[in-house]
């Protein structure tokens, strides 16, 4: 499942989902600060409506919070792209330092089937990383009422829900360790102490392979 070549793009791979998770941490910082300063009336990015009216409704502490809970939404959705992200450990397989589960194959055919389902989960969470990014944008806008006058925070609060939904399902699909293959440890460790052989502090010495 693993060669060298691989191993060199699975830590390309390593690398820039770990920066991707950095900045998604940084989005929901940033988003989380201007969420509650909205919410608490310090600022005052944008108005929306708790109703119909192509007519800003006068201010008042719901509709104060509306408009903060359409930035913390997103905070807490790049949060969970950002755990997502960071659930990278499947991409550091490869060499005798390999880590993996123990899992022994669960479908198909064996390895090469396990191999198609961590490509395959994996490929669908970054489809549905862009979807959660595409669904947070465009219920921020929806909820302010950029494309609509219209538009209500309900309007914007059914978008952000389901970029919810998908930010909790990239999670679900990124969860691909459980199909890499086990790998034996670097060192063997004997259950008995090899005679002759000096021990530290009681415990077997442990021999390379």
């Amino acid at each position: 499942m693993q060669n060298e070549g691989d191993v060199r793009h699975q830590g390309g791979f390593y690398r820039t989902e770990h920066m991707l998770a950095w900045l998604m941490a940084a989005v929901a910082l940033v988003l989380g600060a201007i969420g509650a300063l909205e919410a608490f009336d310090i600022i005052n990015v944008g108005d929306t409506n708790l109703a119909t009216s192509a007519v800003t409704e006068p201010r008042s502490d719901a509709n104060i919070f509306a408009d903060g809970a359409l930035i913390l939404l997103p905070a807490l959705i790049a949060a969970f792209l950002a755990f997502a992200l960071h659930r990278s450990e499947h991409h550091e397989l490869g060499g005798d330092m390999g880590r993996a589960s123990g899992n022994e194959p669960t479908i198909g055919d064996g390895l090469a089937a396990e191999d198609d389902l961590f490509k395959g989960e994996h490929a669908a969470a970054y489809l549905m990383t862009l979807a959660t990014i595409v669904l947070a944008v465009v219920g921020t806008l929806t909820g302010f009422r950029v494309f609509d006058k219209g538009n209500t925070f309900y309007d914007g609060l059914t978008w952000l829900m389901l970029s919810f939904c998908s930010s909790i399902l990239t999670n679900t699909l990124h969860s691909v360790g459980h199909h890499l293959p086990s790998r034996a440890p670097r060192y063997l460790t004997s259950a008995s102490v090899e005679r002759g052989m000096p021990t530290d502090r009681g415990r077997p010495r442990v021999s390379p392979r």
